[in-house]
Parts: C-alpha cells; sequence; structure tokens
C-alpha cells in the first residue's frame, strides 16, 4: 500500500484502451500503482502492448475509459497544451530511437526541454552540465551537432534531457536494442545511479529479461492487463508494440 500522505508516481485504473472504438481492446489493466521513488522493470513480448502503455502514461495517447494519474494528476482532465506543460515539467521520456534533432548541437537538444517549461536560465544549463558529468558526456561534444554522435552518445544526451526538468518518472523504452552486452552493462549502471541521484521513478520496459537483474522489482505486462499478447489486433491508426 501507498503511505496516503504521498502520491504515487502512477495509479491507473479500469484502463481501456484500443486505436478504433469498434477494435479489439490492446489494453484493458484493472488496477496498477507505482510508489514514488520505485524503479521497476516492465517486461513484455513485442505486440503486448509496451509502447502503447508508455505513450498513454506520457500523455501522448489518451485512455479510452478509466482513470491513469501521474504524481496525482489525471491527464485525460488536461487540455492538450496542458498535458504537453504537464509532461516537459513531471515526465521525462527517453524513447527507443532518442528523438533528437540532428541539425541541433547537443546542448541545443538538451536545453529544448527546458524551453518547454520557461525555466531556461543559468542555473538550468548548470544543471545540464552536472548531468553530461555525470553521464561521462565530454564538454568537446556540447557544441557536436546530434547527427555526429555514436549511439550510446545519443542515448546518454537523450537521457540527460529526460532528467532536465527534474522530473517525478522518468519512462524508458528499449533503449538498449543497439547496444553490445559490454556497452549495455555500462549504460544501465549509469542510468540507474543518475535516476537514484535525481530522487526520480523509472519504468524501464524491454522484453529483455536479462536485464531485470538490475531492477529490485519486475512486473510482467501480461500480469495487470487482461487483454493477452495472442489476441492483439494491429490497426492502421497505430501499432502495439
Amino acid at each position: 500500500m501507498t503511505n496516503s500522505s504521498v502520491q504515487p508516481a502512477l495509479r491507473l485504473q479500469n484502463i481501456k484502451y484500443a486505436y478504433q472504438k469498434d477494435q479489439t481492446l490492446i489494453l484493458d489493466i484493472p488496477f496498477w500503482e507505482l510508489s514514488a521513488g520505485s524503479r521497476i522493470f516492465l517486461r513484455g513480448a513485442s505486440g503486448s502492448g509496451k509502447s502503447t502503455l508508455l505513450n498513454l502514461l506520457s500523455g501522448l495517447l489518451l485512455v479510452n475509459d478509466g482513470e491513469l494519474s501521474i504524481a496525482g494528476t489525471q491527464l485525460s482532465e488536461l487540455s492538450a497544451s496542458q498535458r504537453d506543460r504537464f509532461r516537459a515539467k513531471h515526465i521525462g521520456v527517453v524513447f527507443q530511437q532518442f528523438n533528437l534533432i540532428p541539425y541541433l548541437s547537443v546542448i541545443d537538444n538538451v536545453l529544448l526541454a527546458a524551453h518547454f517549461v520557461k525555466s531556461l536560465s543559468v542555473d538550468i544549463e548548470k544543471k545540464a552540465h552536472e548531468l553530461f558529468a555525470q553521464l561521462n558526456i565530454p564538454e568537446s561534444l556540447y557544441r557536436q551537432k546530434a547527427m555526429h554522435l555514436s549511439i550510446g552518445q545519443q542515448q546518454r544526451v537523450a537521457i540527460v534531457r529526460a532528467l532536465l526538468n527534474s522530473p517525478d518518472i522518468l519512462l524508458v523504452d528499449e533503449p538498449t536494442s543497439a547496444l553490445d552486452a559490454e556497452n549495455r552493462d555500462a549504460f544501465m549502471r549509469l542510468l540507474l545511479s543518475v535516476v537514484k541521484a535525481q530522487g526520480a521513478s523509472l519504468v524501464f520496459v524491454s522484453h529483455d529479461l536479462s536485464l531485470a537483474g538490475y531492477f529490485e522489482t519486475t512486473l510482467e505486462l501480461d500480469s495487470i492487463n487482461r487483454v493477452q499478447t495472442n489476441r492483439l489486433e494491429f490497426s492502421t491508426a497505430g501499432v502495439a508494440k
């Protein structure tokens, strides 16, 4: 049970989602709650709805039915612009493809996160530099365009951007799929140490069960989702991944 005086990092109640109303549900989650400060490994097979769930948690998609709250705020009650501002301030997201803007420099990619919450200042630049140091990003790369970075460098820059606004929760989607075992292990150690130092909650989503050892808690998506993987249908409007 969550301490009643502390808002959970996330809470889902009677969540249902399909990309179109006449299609089979992708997600049907009666209840899921994550306490603040928790770091969890969420595993699901390909097609189980992992990425769809992350898009709901980040407010990029809205649930068809039910209640989904992040840090006590129901995302469905916010307008699109309010969700954008809430996401920028409270939710950090590291996408599988990182989503850096290729023609912008490393520092400009990161400071975009501050721009969306109107917090651009000397202090926020100082924090960016501190995160760069924690994630082993040398000063020589600050003005380098993102298109010239290695996969591992892009990955670390994406984490700095996601953590810049001190989010309540960090959502990470299959970030190690392009890394070899040595770089994957180094990345995991860095990620968890920085997230712990920030005091953020973490939902790390992957199909790779070998990564579960880095986490105290592992959750199978099928254990909370009443829609089983082999029942999922794919649509032209979106793909359950």
